[in-house]
């Protein structure tokens, strides 16, 4: 996350901001050679405004786009173009230092496949049982978010995470932050194409940790 242009004069601290996220899935081939399935990029821009200290909004649009690679599983993905154009609305409202939600709705412009839903939404709640207060220190916290999509018909994913944050996660902007975590995760396959051409869904749990720089 960039921010180009933005007024810190201004009580609402109006701003223009860049997102961008690469996600590639990879496995070992029975060499125990990387083989990279599929590569997909996430780009937008957005306008994101402050009615108060406590809720932000913003407005954008955002290109996602989904790719295959050589280790690809299915063979028949390797060709089929993927791509979607839409207008995320999102909203974030913070309850102090011990909760926050946070909401999208994503109506798309455009998207290849065209059986993809016109519309698709997200939501999430974190919530830090002893407060964020200071950045400095140790924070745990637990997480859950639910996303709306569909090809043809709706699909529902769930994620839920256990965690400790260290840094700072509330207040406007965007903040350094690293994190130990624990999640399950239930729903779309998180690769593109899997998900978008074969309805492929994915259950699993992981470990690890994470960074926003």
């Amino acid at each position: 996350m960039l921010t180009f242009v933005g007024d810190d004069n201004s009580p609402h601290h109006p701003e223009i901001i860049f997102t961008a996220t690469a996600n590639a899935a990879m496995h070992f081939n029975d060499n125990y050679r990387i083989w990279t399935e599929t590569i997909d990029a996430r780009v937008g821009c957005a306008f994101e405004y402050e009615f108060d200290p406590a809720l932000r909004a913003s407005i954008g649009i955002s290109h996602n786009s989904g790719h295959a690679a050589d280790g690809i599983a299915d063979l028949d993905l390797y060709e089929p173009t993927l791509g979607e154009e839409f207008v995320p609305l999102k909203a974030v409202y913070d309850w102090g230092t011990r909760l926050r939600v946070g909401a999208t709705f994503k109506p798309f412009i455009l998207a290849f496949p065209t059986e993809v839903q016109f519309f698709s939404a997200d939501a999430f709640v974190d919530y830090f049982p002893w407060g964020q207060d200071n950045p400095h220190q140790p924070a745990p916290y637990v997480s859950f978010g639910i996303d709306e999509m569909g090809v043809g018909h709706p699909f529902y994913t769930f994620h839920g995470q256990l965690g400790v944050l260290l840094g700072n996660h509330f207040g406007r902007g965007h903040h350094q932050t690293i994190r130990g975590v624990v999640g399950y995760y239930n729903g779309a396959d998180p690769r593109m194409k899997y998900f978008q051409y074969r309805q492929a869904t994915m259950d699993f749990a992981y470990i690890g940790i994470m960074g926003d720089i």
